[in-house]
């Protein structure tokens, strides 16, 4: 597609594209640890006086002020928070750029740059250690990623052949279509009052002195795993009407319609996360506040290439190039998936003095003794 617009040998091509492409993933990587770094500010605010609730604002950014930017106005905000929206800009536009360069193979496949990124990020930015077993199984992501991607649809090639389609918007109504469909709208509702559930409850037991304000629930715990699913699934609807409306539009594999869709893609990425109760979707800000953000990023990017790929192959009719080598692809990344999340699991220490460290099991020790009405999961 690069030759197509800026006529450059492949070389040229690919130099700048993957250039682009690092220079998006590490803004992409950047905002994520931004949001954690702000989040972990006002964590310590409310840990070191315990008068100050989750939902306490004004004191937060009375302690805060000197980080505040427009303080005393309703529009103030910390400037991490600032900083993690800028981010976004130069994420969105080196995005772009890169697609404009490479085949859209290559691009899904360079998606895994922002997990290696945000990995270096957590040792010199977080302080986090991340241990040898975890680089390992992110070798592995990234192998299985790469696979996926090289062997999944090219958007100019041909469509499967139905009878069973809406032809104005070439979506497939055969039943796998119809069943992915229903699965995405079922699972973003159930994620996102699943999540509000657990939430709501572990910020009650914050705001009461029972676990710490730096509280993370256990990486594969199914309310931490709720995080990168309910991104993912957002991601996904996103793409299922913009693909929609695209392939309503004109002909796919006319070049500005899959710049256009591509463009679209990557602000699926990008605000997948914006939050909102009445659209079931919750934020950026929720997900890195309250889960174990280490596990929930890499996770959610990998679910959300793998997902936007499925959605093209189920509900809109394109072709893998080749269809075992991308199945079996597909099947190692969902095992290369689980096996990190084991990973990160193994690697979590289990805390005993909830009350005294930022990480603990949400599901045993801190559920003990309490009402069954007041569980989160």
């Amino acid at each position: 597609m690069g030759e197509e617009i800026f006529h450059l040998d492949d070389f040229s091509n690919y130099f700048f594209g993957i250039v682009f492409k690092f220079i998006g993933s590490f803004f992409l990587a950047y905002r994520f640890v931004l949001l954690k770094e702000l989040d972990s500010a006002f964590d310590e605010v409310r840990a070191n006086d315990p008068d100050i609730d989750q939902a306490d604002w004004p004191k937060v950014f009375e302690v805060l002020k000197e980080d505040i930017l427009w303080y005393g106005r309703f529009y103030a905000m910390h400037k991490k928070d600032l900083y993690q929206y800028l981010a976004i800009i130069p994420a969105f536009a080196c995005d772009v750029a890169a697609m404009l360069f490479l085949p859209f193979t290559l691009f899904g496949a360079l998606n895994i740059c922002a997990i290696l990124i945000y990995q270096v990020l957590l040792v010199y930015i977080l302080a986090d250690p991340v241990d040898l077993n975890e680089w390992i199984a992110i070798f592995f992501l990234s192998a299985s990623a790469c696979a996926v991607t090289v062997f999944s649809p090219d958007p100019s090639s041909p469509l499967r052949d139905t009878t069973n389609q809406f032809e104005y918007i070439k979506l497939s109504l055969e039943w796998p279509s119809i069943f992915f469909i229903a699965f995405l709208c079922v699972a973003k509702i159930w994620t996102f009052y699943s999540l509000s559930w657990g939430m709501k409850t572990v910020i009650e037991l914050k705001d009461n002195e029972k676990v710490s304000d730096f509280y993370q629930p256990r990486p594969a715990s199914m309310y931490n795993l709720m995080g990168p699913i309910h991104l993912a699934v957002n991601g996904a609807i996103w793409v299922l009407f913009i693909k929609s409306v695209l392939n309503a539009s004109g002909d796919q594999s006319d070049t500005q319609t899959r710049i256009a869709y591509g463009i679209l893609v990557i602000l699926a990425f990008v605000f997948a996360g914006l939050g909102c109760s009445w659209g079931w979707a919750h934020s950026f800000h929720d997900m890195i506040g309250e889960l174990h953000s280490a596990t929930v990023f890499p996770v959610y990017v990998l679910l959300q290439t793998a997902m936007n790929i499925c959605l093209g192959i189920v509900c809109f009719l394109e072709v893998p190039t080749n269809e075992l080598y991308f199945w079996l692809s597909f099947s190692s990344l969902t095992i290369c998936i689980i096996a990190f999340i084991g990973v990160m699991e193994y690697n979590e220490p289990v805390d005993q003095d909830m009350l005294g460290s930022s990480r603990g099991d949400f599901e045993t020790p801190l559920l003990e003794g309490m009402p069954n009405d007041e569980r989160a999961v």
